[in-house]
Order: structure tokens, then C-alpha cells, then sequence
């Protein structure tokens, strides 16, 4: 943190802060995004680290910032809220690939809607080992193959996160997934959990 700490010239009881704001963490984050939020407080433009990070999207991609929020407030997600930057960000994706702000947001809710009621079926221990195990070998993955792309790592970054979430009520819908999820349930034991991670590892 030490080094993040210099490059952003920031105090090291605000840096939580503004990771956190930017939906962003130590080991992965976006310094020019992160900069560019400071700048914005600063000068006044905007009033929250979540707004500026917000605004910096949405001039990434293109898109209008206050009319994805606007599509956004009738699903009473707050701004606050650990639901608001995903879903704000696969909509400036979405916009930004020729959707209006409505459209995308309606599109994303009706994919989160049976995503949630086939999670729930899973043990939530089950279900933090796989995301925890899943989410750090796709995406290490897919950014390898980014590395060439300065500048973008963030954006990229976040994509990634969305896709996970979105491909995994696909994965977890499969025939033979659900079969091998429910034998696995059936049969993990707290004696057991060592061998499940060994073999996700796998």
C-alpha cells in the first residue's frame, strides 16, 4: 500500500476509502482511474469517490453518466450499495455497445433474477470456495492476455468480474454440472473440504 500511497499522494486513512468507492482493491486497481476521481473531488465536479469513479466510466466509455443513473434509480439500488457499481458498469457496456440506459438495465436484472434463485440451491460454503477458486483462475487468465493493453487494465478488469458473474448461472444450469454439484454436496464433509479445494485447484 506503501507505494499506492505515494503515486496518489493521498492519505493512508482515505486510500481504503477510495478503493473501496472504485469497487477496487490494493493488489488490483486502476491508478489513472483512481487519480482521476482525486482530481474531480478536488475541483468540486463531484461530491463522492463513488460519483467520480462513476463519471470516469462513463467517459470511458463513452456514454452519458446521468442517464444510466436515472435509468437506474427506479430499481431502488442505492448508489451506496455493493449491487450499484456492477450493475452500472455492465450498463455503460451495454450503452455503450447501442442500448439505451433502460433497455440495459432491464436486461441486466432479468439475467441477475434466475442467477439468484439457482445460487441459493447451493450450501453457501460450497458456493465461497467455488467463487473464490473460479474467480482467481478465469481471471488470471483472461488478463494474461491483456497485458499488452496499457491503460485498460481497469476496465478490463471489471469486465472481467461481470462476465464471471454472468457465466456462472449459465455453468451452473448445465445438466451434468448440477449432477456433479449435487454428489458433491451430498458427500463433503468438513474432513473433506481439503480435497475439494485440491481438486478445483486442478
Amino acid at each position: 500500500m506503501t507505494n499506492l500511497i505515494k503515486e496518489l499522494n493521498i492519505d493512508n486513512k482515505k486510500l481504503p476509502h477510495l478503493l473501496a468507492a472504485c469497487g477496487m482493491s490494493e493488489d488490483l486497481h486502476d491508478l489513472d482511474a483512481l487519480k482521476a476521481v482525486m482530481t474531480m473531488r478536488e475541483s468540486g465536479e463531484v461530491s463522492s469517490n463513488r460519483q467520480g469513479y462513476c463519471l470516469y466510466l462513463a467517459q470511458q466509455h463513452g456514454v452519458n453518466a446521468e442517464e444510466i443513473h436515472k435509468a437506474i434509480e427506479p430499481t431502488k439500488i442505492k448508489t451506496s450499495d455493493k449491487d450499484y457499481l456492477p450493475l452500472y458498469i455492465n450498463v455503460c457496456i451495454r450503452v455503450a455497445g447501442g442500448e439505451t440506459a433502460v433497455q440495459a438495465v432491464e436486461s441486466e436484472l432479468s439475467q441477475s433474477q434466475p442467477m439468484e434463485q439457482g445460487i441459493d440451491a447451493i450450501p453457501l460454503e460450497i458456493r465461497e470456495l467455488l467463487d473464490e477458486k473460479m474467480t482467481a483462475t478465469v481471471k488470471a487468465t483472461v488478463l494474461s492476455s491483456f497485458q499488452k493493453l496499457e491503460g485498460l487494465q481497469g476496465q478490463v478488469e471489471s469486465y472481467v468480474d461481470l462476465k464471471i458473474k454472468s457465466s456462472m448461472d449459465h455453468i451452473m444450469e448445465d445438466p451434468d454440472v448440477k449432477a456433479a454439484a449435487a454428489r458433491l454436496i451430498e458427500g463433503t464433509t468438513p474432513e473433506k473440504s481439503h480435497t475439494l479445494e485440491a481438486s478445483l485447484v486442478e
